[in-house]
């Protein structure tokens, strides 16, 4: 059979995971729910993850993210939940992944809102991004402090997540040789890598904020540059992207880091914007820009 992917999550208000046709990889494939023979929600695998286009699942637009909540006011039946995908060679049901499997042994009930995000993975984060000194600080310190959204002063810690995509990225290339042999890694596909890179991160920020909503600020280039990645491992995530003009962000640069010098604050100010332009088109409706 040439359809191919995983359910590898599944709470009280969304399943999610990826499907492909291999026959036609540019081809969004219909996921449908079914508890039992009923039809309870669906939608196309159409959402793009980086780590699916850099494991050669197609174009990477095989992502698929199901809202259940708001169609059925039954308990949902892990145990008897199934994915079908449907495409032009056919027909096929989706394996679960181990988190998936564990999440159907085990349905978790929350016994309060705060302990919602770690029981049921759902997480709705807040990204502000932009370069340094472009506001994001003021922007940081209005939600935390008048939203009362959980969030530290600064981030710099999920620029990690591409760079542990990248390493394996290149390990697998350099081992090209060994992939194509009768040899361990030639059963074990990245993608499997991938997705527990995602978790890990997933779980390390549940532990941080235990609440559904969260911030990061890290103003860095890196951080525009996760876009795909922060999306993959938080689909629900939502960025605002702090702007100023670059005559205003490098004199603010020069009064408060004397020790840089002044092509280098054009530069990186150039950078970030640069980047912004490039990988905005990612988060959708899911970002706003706010102007200075």
């Amino acid at each position: 059979m040439s359809v191919s992917g995983y359910i590898e999550h599944i709470d009280t208000e969304q399943v999610r995971g990826w499907a492909w046709d291999s026959t036609s990889p540019g081809f969004p494939l219909q996921i449908e729910v079914r508890i039992g023979v009923v039809l309870i929600a669906q939608a196309s695998a159409d959402r793009f993850r980086e780590d699916l286009r850099e494991s050669g699942i197609g174009n990477g637009c095989h992502e698929f993210v199901i809202k259940i909540n708001d169609l059925t006011r039954d308990p949902v039946d892990f145990g008897h939940l199934v994915c079908v995908a449907k495409g032009p060679s056919g027909i096929q049901e989706l394996p679960r992944t181990a988190e998936a499997m564990a999440k159907a042994a085990n349905p978790a009930k929350p016994s309060s809102p705060t302990s919602k995000g770690i029981r049921f993975g759902i997480q709705r984060p807040i990204f502000i991004l932009g370069a340094a000194r472009s506001g994001t600080t003021a922007m940081a310190g209005a939600l935390t402090h008048g939203a009362k959204i959980a969030g530290h002063g600064e981030g710099h810690i999920l620029g990690l997540i591409p760079k542990f995509h990248s390493a394996l990225h290149e390990y697998y290339e350099a081992n090209g040789e060994e992939v194509g042999r009768k040899t361990t890694i030639s059963t074990v596909p990245p993608l499997y890598f991938r997705e527990q890179i995602n978790g890990m991160f997933r779980s390390l920020m549940a532990s941080v904020y235990p609440q559904e909503r969260w911030l990061d600020k890290t103003p860095s280039v890196t951080m525009v540059e996760a876009i795909p990645y922060l999306l993959t491992v938080w689909p629900n995530a939502q960025f605002i992207f702090m702007m100023r003009s670059g005559i205003d962000n490098v004199l603010s640069r020069q009064r408060k880091f004397a020790t840089t010098s002044f092509e280098s604050s054009c530069r990186d100010w150039a950078h970030v914007m640069e980047q912004w332009i490039k990988f905005r088109k990612f988060c959708g409706k899911q970002a706003i820009e706010i102007d200075q």
